[in-house]
């Protein structure tokens, strides 16, 4: 990839800037190798020293190898020599928010989003760098310019601005739900979505709708237990004691009947102990 020497463009430097931070998970796993590239490019660095792509691949590097200290001081760096370039300035907010450095990186991040406001990445880095901070209202109108700005637009984003309404409005679990039923209308049926507006529900004990919302869910996947004993779990907290003690004894049976292999799975193990502890505790009162 750095065998030999590269200048870009300033313009096309944002565009390599972005494709390079999407391997750094990748670069984590091969420590040798990028040992190997960051001695290469310093060695460039030291022959083209006025060379801000050396420098960006050299940060990058270092960001994805975990040592922020050099990815900063490379990123500056760049600054420096490409001050026109703002979307380094996305991975140096990224490096001070890792490090907790969050009132600094704030500087960063709205530096980037001068130049890209609808830049999904940079919202979504100030969303959680404002909310680390407590300014949830503001985190909140990120979260939303996201999800607007996303194209294609997955769960996860509604599963982030319904949790940063929570955030921002604890009482107002409503909104929040809305924004899940949103999800579920335009990407169809996922549990992801349909879990959290269980969680909400039974969190604001308003546990008619939460057992209508995990019936929905066995319907559509009957196969897993799990949600015949969140449905008993709930029928527990709404003092339908009776009912939740049948509807454990539903789940235990269910997952009898899986096959082998299934049954085998440590999560599974774990579940089937879960149900059977309940169901002893419950004969002995």
């Amino acid at each position: 990839m750095f065998n030999r020497s590269l200048s870009l463009h300033p313009k096309f430097l944002g565009v390599f800037l972005l494709l390079m931070a999407a391997l750094l998970p990748q670069m984590t796993q091969a420590h040798g190798e990028v040992h190997a590239l960051i001695e290469a490019l310093s060695k460039r660095i030291k022959a083209s020293p006025d060379s801000a792509s050396l420098y960006l691949q050299r940060g990058i590097l270092y960001e994805g190898h975990g040592d922020f200290d050099r990815a900063f001081a490379d990123f500056q760096t760049v600054k420096l020599k490409a001050p026109t370039l703002k979307v380094v300035d996305l991975r140096i907010a990224s490096i001070l928010s890792d490090q907790g450095h969050f009132h600094t990186a704030t500087i960063f991040i709205n530096e980037f989003l001068k130049e890209s406001p609808k830049n999904v990445p940079g919202l979504q880095m100030r969303a959680m760098i404002r909310s680390a901070l407590g300014e949830n209202k503001l985190a909140l109108q990120d979260r939303i310019a996201a999800l607007e700005n996303a194209k294609p637009r997955g769960p996860e984003f509604f599963l982030d601005v319904a949790r940063a309404v929570r955030k921002a409005n604890p009482l107002d679990d409503s909104t929040a739900i809305s924004w899940l039923e949103r999800g579920l209308a335009e990407s169809g049926f996922l549990v992801s979505l349909a879990d959290y507006a269980v969680s909400i529900e039974v969190d604001s004990r308003n546990y008619a709708a939460a057992l209508s919302r995990i019936e929905d869910i066995i319907l559509r996947i009957p196969s897993n237990p799990q949600w015949m004993v969140a449905r008993a779990e709930v029928l527990e907290l709404s003092g339908q004691s009776l009912k939740s003690q049948q509807a454990y004894g539903a789940a235990l049976l269910k997952i009898e009947a899986l096959p082998t292999a299934k049954r085998n799975t440590e999560a599974m193990q774990s579940l089937e102990r879960t149900v059977r502890g309940v169901l002893r505790l419950n004969t002995q009162r």
